[in-house]
């Protein structure tokens, strides 16, 4: 696959130059692997989630923040068993080397429309190390 260079600020410059070629395939993968996510949630497949989760995860959304996977699958599990279904619309993507945001449209139980942007990082192995999920404005 082919590299892309990244034009970077004269800050990423002088002090980590080194990140201003990116690798392509890097942004793809995590990409892929947010959508799966989104994918997985919306099935209400915690198997796959958890699969997909670190040790170590951080979960942090406008009611809650948890540490750990065990508490985080909790979390996951009960935000299932409170919707009948769950249909998420990813209405735009932005990558970095170890993070993936995406702006959503989720619909809860066919009715309630919420816009969210969720910012998943991931670890070396691309494991989910941290989810920060933002409530916003339909407007």
């Amino acid at each position: 696959m082919k590299r892309k260079t990244v034009v970077c600020p004269l800050f990423s410059l002088l002090f980590s130059p080194s990140r201003c070629i990116i690798n392509r395939e890097v942004f793809v993968l995590l990409k892929e692997q947010f959508l799966e996510y989104l994918q997985a949630y919306s099935q209400k497949d915690i198997n796959k989630i958890s699969d997909m989760l670190a040790e170590g995860i951080t979960l942090r959304d406008w009611k809650i923040s948890v540490s750990g996977k065990a508490a985080a699958i909790n979390e996951t599990v009960k935000n299932f068993s409170s919707a009948e279904s769950i249909k998420i619309e990813t209405l735009h993507t932005y990558e970095s080397d170890h993070s993936v945001a995406g702006e959503l449209k989720i619909t809860v139980n066919g009715s309630e429309i919420l816009y969210v942007v969720d910012v998943i990082s991931f670890d070396a192995s691309r494991k989910i190390k941290s989810i920060r999920a933002y409530l916003g404005r339909p407007d």
